[in-house]
């Protein structure tokens, strides 16, 4: 058994979704443990092997992320608080190191402007509008 499966087996023993334990975990950290809480810091803060950038890009590469030409969203995918700006952040002694926010910023950024050159040529395509 792969270490993925493992956790899902986990994950339902305790019954738990995917995504009930992302929040869980990286909701309300006042109930977690102290070493719990240093390990969220560390990853969160980018001081982990893996980034949480590396995280973000692997859900949205993933196979299952891509829809079937006749599924029709039901929500904007980028909403408008997803591009975080830097004065929104408090002041980051990594900033100008290894800080992988610099990194979220751009990864979005490049996001929204695939997202609306996508958007430009369905319209473009479209014989109606285009009329």
């Amino acid at each position: 058994m792969c270490r993925a499966e493992v956790v899902l087996a986990v994950l339902k023993e305790q019954g738990l979704t995917i995504g009930e334990f992302l929040l869980a975990v990286l909701g309300d950290v006042e109930n977690l443990s102290r070493s719990a809480k240093e390990v969220m810091k560390w990853f969160i803060q980018g001081r982990t092997k893996v980034h949480p950038i590396t995280v973000v890009n692997a859900i949205y590469k993933h196979p299952y992320a891509r829809p079937d030409r006749f599924y029709k969203p039901s929500f904007h995918p980028l909403p408008p608080w997803s591009v975080p700006f830097d004065r929104s952040q408090p002041n980051n002694p990594f900033a100008k190191t290894h800080c992988t926010y610099s990194t979220l910023q751009k990864y979005f950024v490049a996001q929204a402007a695939k997202h609306v050159q996508m958007e430009v040529k369905q319209l473009l395509g479209n014989d109606f509008l285009c009329t």
